[in-house]
């Protein structure tokens, strides 16, 4: 992908890309700036990046008790 589509980014937001599509797209935001910065505005405002940042976290938080305790010997806080 060669142009600038913001319907594939849209697409890609909404998680309806194939894989090989997704690929494609991430290869020309590597190169995009212009797309890179719509994708980002497009992508919600910055209330939403920190409770994204927030919910990332636990969601790190919990993963690390999982794989850090013997299976079925701890339990994830909720």
């Amino acid at each position: 992908m060669n142009t600038c589509d913001r319907n594939t980014g849209r697409r890609l937001l909404a998680g309806d890309l194939s894989g090989r599509d997704e690929e494609e797209f991430v290869r020309h935001l590597e190169g995009c700036g212009r797309c890179r910065s719509w994708l980002e505005e497009s992508a919600g405002d910055q209330k939403a990046w920190s409770a994204a940042r927030d919910l990332f976290g636990c969601s790190l938080e919990v993963d690390h008790w999982r794989s850090a305790a013997p299976t079925g010997a701890v339990e994830a806080p909720q």
